[in-house]
This record gives C-alpha cells, structure tokens and sequence, in this order.
C-alpha cells in the first residue's frame, strides 16, 4: 500500500523558522524544518517503510505507479469540484478565530 502526497502550488505553509533563531539553535531548526518544509510529491511504501521516512517520489522505478496515482487524483479532484484554491485568509496557530455560533450571533475565540 502506498501514500501518495502533493503540495499544491500557491498551498499556503506556516514559516520555517527564523533565519535569526535558526542561527542560535541550529539544532532546532534543522528538527523542526522537516516538518513545515515538504517536497512537492511525496510517496511512501507503507508496508516497507510505516513511518514514512523514505520518499519514494523521486526514484525512477516509481514512474508509472506515480503517474497512476497523479491520473487517480485529478479525476477524484474534478468529481469533488476541487478548485486547488485556498479560500479565505488562513489563520496561523494562536490567531483569533470568530465563529458564528447557533443564532447567528458571533463569537471571539
């Protein structure tokens, strides 16, 4: 079984760390980056490799099953009516959030 990912251009990431606190801690960004910074297609042979540290995306004896994967993905795309947009502004971790709550009345969080 195999995990298929793709960023999307114009996807929206939260910032890697600070050039200024990457150079005070090395060490925490070269940790944490993995995790905000991602390759545009990632593949994962789930049996093999469970914790997905090794992506199969680039390696040329996965061409055909990527292009599949690709085809499948489009089409399940188009069905949904995914336009590959972001709507609205994204928030950010510890932005306020307003939520219209049963009533219509608003609500701060």
């Amino acid at each position: 079984m195999y995990y298929f990912i793709v960023e999307w251009p114009g996807h929206i990431k939260p910032g890697t760390v600070s050039d200024a606190m990457a150079e005070k801690n090395p060490a925490a960004s070269a940790t944490v980056n993995p995790y905000i910074q991602h390759p545009a297609e990632e593949l994962y042979d789930l049996f093999a490799d469970p914790h997905e540290l090794h992506n199969l995306a680039s390696d040329p004896k996965q061409l055909d099953r990527l292009a599949t994967m690709r085809k499948e993905l489009d089409a399940w795309m188009i069905e949904q009516g995914d336009q590959q947009s972001v709507f609205g502004k994204p928030l950010l971790l510890g932005e306020p959030v307003t939520r219209i709550v049963p009533g219509g009345q608003k609500q701060k969080e």
